[in-house]
């Protein structure tokens, strides 16, 4: 459907260019060249926001207490600021084990689940939500694999992780856990999506 509009904006501009060459001779003519112009016009405009904003999802990234202990906060929330990322909601928490039993209800019954909820639970944390076009892909490849052996250096875990256990940084994996982390950890009223005025430039 976007390809359809950018065919029809060009054509339309391409008349203009040739009205504007040897412009018509009477009036209907010219009032038509206009109207034909400035729909295009419209019509690209509008077309360009829709499209934009059905590509933006959302993702729920957090820093776990190693970072906190470490300082690194800034430098991991600086690497999706400057990737483009919009950070739409933000704030420090200290996770109760009962949130924690249901952020990581997937895992209960794995041997390294009570492990997992006792670090998660160790100190607090910083939980955000991102915003973006095909946010959650970008966010995991930024991340990196969950084993620090396997990310890639450049990745958050392939340059600040040594072990598996103490892996810095959670973050969804698909959409729909991503809808359902961010509606566990934030209120409605504590997501703010503001007006970026940037984002074309990403």
């Amino acid at each position: 459907m976007f390809g359809k509009v950018q065919s029809f904006c060009f054509c339309t501009f391409f008349i203009a260019f040739l009205c504007s060459i040897e412009p018509p001779q009477n009036v209907l003519s010219r009032y038509c060249a206009r109207l034909v112009f400035r729909t295009s016009l419209h019509i690209a405009k509008n077309t360009h926001i829709r499209y934009n904003q059905s590509m933006s999802t959302r993702c729920f990234t957090m820093l776990k207490p190693g970072v906190l202990n470490r300082r690194l906060v800034g430098e991991v929330i600086s690497r999706f600021e400057k990737k483009g990322l919009k950070l739409i909601a933000l704030k420090m928490m200290q996770i109760s084990p009962e949130l924690a039993s249901k952020h990581y209800a997937e895992h209960n019954g794995k041997d390294f689940y009570n492990a997992l909820v006792s670090y998660i639970t160790s100190a607090p944390v910083v939980a955000m939500v991102w915003q973006g076009d095909d946010c959650v892909q970008i966010v995991r490849k930024m991340v990196g694999a969950t084993s620090p052996a396997k990310a890639e250096p450049g990745t958050i875990r392939g340059d600040y992780c040594m072990h598996t256990n103490h892996n810095i940084i959670h973050a969804s994996d698909s959409d729909e856990s991503a809808a359902r982390e961010i509606s566990l950890f934030f209120k409605d009223e504590e997501i703010f999506d503001w007006e970026d005025n940037a984002e074309n430039w990403f």
